[in-house]
C-alpha cells in the first residue's frame, strides 16, 4: 500500500504540483524525493515507521534535535 502511495497517487500529485515552475520557464528540484532516499524509508521495519518511533530514537541520541522537555 505504501509503494501504491508513494509511486502513484503522491508521485502525480507532487509532479503536478510543480509543473508550474515549468510554464514560467524555471527548473524545479525535489531532493526528499531522491530514489535512494525513498528507498531507504522503505526498507526501515514498520516498528519504526509507526508514531515515528526512528524519528524519536534518532532525536534522542543527538543533542543537536534534542527539544525542551524531551528525556
Amino acid at each position: 500500500m505504501e509503494y501504491f502511495d508513494s509511486n502513484e497517487r503522491q508521485a502525480k500529485f507532487i509532479i503536478n504540483s510543480v509543473r508550474v515552475y515549468e510554464f514560467f520557464g524555471y527548473e524545479w528540484r525535489i531532493p526528499l524525493w531522491d530514489a535512494e532516499l525513498m528507498e531507504f524509508f522503505l526498507r526501515v521495519p514498520i516498528e519504526h515507521r509507526i508514531n515515528r518511533n526512528l524519528y524519536k530514537k534518532i532525536r534522542q541520541r543527538l543533542p543537536v534535535f534534542r527539544r525542551a522537555g524531551d528525556t
